[in-house]
C-alpha cells in the first residue's frame, strides 16, 4: 500500500513546475487520501478522521487562504494529525483495557 504513492509524483511534479503555489494544497491533499485504506486495514475511526479532516482543512484553507498556503495549510494539517494522534491513543487504551480484561 505504501508504494502506491509513487503514483502520486506526477501530480506533485505538475504542481511544482506549472503552479507553485498550489504545491502544499496538491501535497496535503494527496497524503489526505493517502490515510483511506488504513482506515479498513486498522479499522479505525482516527485514520478517517485523518484522511476526511486532512481533506476538508486543506479544501477550506486553500480556497480561504490561497496567498498564505506555504503557512496556512502546513499548520492547519498539524492540528489535523494531532487531534488523529490523541484518537489514536484513546483507541489504543480501549483496546489494551479491553485485552486485559479478557485475559
Amino acid at each position: 500500500i505504501g508504494g502506491i504513492n509513487v503514483l502520486n509524483i506526477p501530480f506533485v511534479l505538475l504542481a511544482y513546475f506549472q503552479f507553485p503555489e498550489w504545491l502544499p494544497f496538491v501535497v496535503a491533499m494527496l497524503i489526505g487520501v493517502h490515510f483511506v485504506p488504513y482506515v479498513w486495514i486498522y479499522e479505525s475511526k482516527s485514520y478517517g478522521l485523518l484522511s476526511v479532516g486532512t481533506v476538508f482543512v486543506t479544501s477550506v484553507c486553500g480556497i480561504l487562504f490561497a496567498d498564505n498556503g506555504f503557512t496556512v495549510i502546513p499548520l492547519s494539517v498539524t492540528a489535523v494529525y494531532l487531534l488523529t494522534l490523541i484518537g489514536l491513543l484513546i483507541e489504543n487504551k480501549k483496546i489494551d483495557h479491553y485485552q486485559q480484561k479478557s485475559a
